[in-house]
């Protein structure tokens, strides 16, 4: 039985700042960064705070303003139970419209 894919919290390793928000499984791991679940409700988004002593995501570096109640993401369902993820981009690619393309600074750090 596969788990059921949640979403996540993406921070650098070592700090606070959220740097993306990606659907993953449990355990799963991205070389360089924390990956936090962030809980049904809760509003979560790149330049938001997370305080692991509160376990809550803040809008502001002194833990003082929360970020708000998010949308009910217990409706959102994602089979993985006959994919396997390669990476990231894999990932993304998964996350965005069909008719839209996928792109990535990992991949091609030039721009060009």
């Amino acid at each position: 039985m596969s788990e059921k894919a949640g979403i996540y919290a993406m921070m650098i390793a070592g700090s606070t700042v959220v740097q993306n928000v990606a659907c993953a499984v449990p355990g799963t791991v991205i070389p360089g960064f924390k990956l936090v679940a962030i809980e049904n409700g809760i509003c979560c988004n790149p330049g938001s705070y997370y305080n692991e002593a509160d376990g809550k995501f803040y809008q502001d570096s002194a833990f003082k303003i929360l970020t708000g109640i998010g949308s009910d993401m217990s409706k959102i369902t994602l089979d993985t139970t006959e994919t396997t993820y390669t990476g990231v981009n894999d990932l993304a690619a998964v996350m965005q419209d069909d008719s839209e393309s996928v792109s990535s600074d990992v991949d091609n750090p030039s721009g060009s």
